[in-house]
């Protein structure tokens, strides 16, 4: 008995012969079955963390992928980092191949808000973005869904839940949100005046406490300067 490893199909010849000199002959035809031809691709070949890519793999007729012990064709995945799959493709005969794909990973940006409530029945709130994003990515945009958006201020904000959207250069996109929430201003105050007397400048206003509003309080008397309660 021998072992062979022929590459392609081969005829085998073996001879035989007695202790008297006599021969026989036989042949053998070895085929070999070719190995299946296995291409494997991503689409995409790039998701923002938290999003799937879809794999899949042709030139054979079975597939097994690893990571993930998958028999699926074509293969959803969603790798939290860079990761290489590849995939094992068998063919009729038993035959395999082998191809791999790997899917990048792009980072998300991320945020954090601080704002100033709006007063006094205005649209006169504010929110301030604050870009926390990693990786030193490029934000391409941001975005509310209230208000008017300069830069990274969003103005012109009533009481409400505006929606902050920021989009870095890979697509990938961050939402987050701030309530606002309004401050009235005082909706009414008691005055008691004292006149003067005697053609004296000693008349005066006593003021009641505001209704409404949110101390401390200031007053102005025919459009003059404000000062303190």
């Amino acid at each position: 008995t021998i072992a062979v490893t022929p590459t392609a199909t081969t005829i085998y010849t073996v001879v035989g012969t007695t202790t008297l000199g006599c021969t026989a002959t036989k042949t053998v035809n070895l085929i070999v079955n070719a190995n299946p031809t296995v291409t494997a691709v991503s689409n995409p070949t790039a998701i923002c963390a938290g999003s799937s890519a879809s794999l899949s793999a042709i030139g054979a007729l079975s597939y097994t992928w690893n990571p993930g012990s998958s028999n699926a064709n074509p293969f959803s995945v969603s790798p939290a980092s860079l990761t290489t799959y590849t995939v094992i493709g068998s063919s009729v005969t038993g035959c395999t191949g082998t191809a791999t794909s790997t899917v990048v990973i792009n980072p998300k940006p991320s945020a954090t808000l601080s704002f100033t409530n709006p007063t006094c029945g205005n649209n006169n709130g504010v929110v301030v973005i604050n870009n926390t994003s990693c990786c030193a990515q490029t934000i391409s945009s941001f975005a509310s869904s209230l208000g008017a958006i300069s830069g990274q201020t969003v103005t012109g904000l009533g009481a409400g839940t505006p929606v902050i959207t920021l989009t870095n250069s890979f697509g990938c996109t961050f939402t987050v949100s701030a309530t606002l929430a309004m401050t009235p201003g005082p909706t009414n105050i008691t005055i008691t005046p004292t006149n003067a007397t005697c053609g004296n400048n000693n008349g005066s206003f006593t003021f009641g406490t505001p209704v409404g509003g949110t101390a401390p309080y200031t007053y102005a008397i025919n459009g003059g300067a404000f000062s303190a309660v």
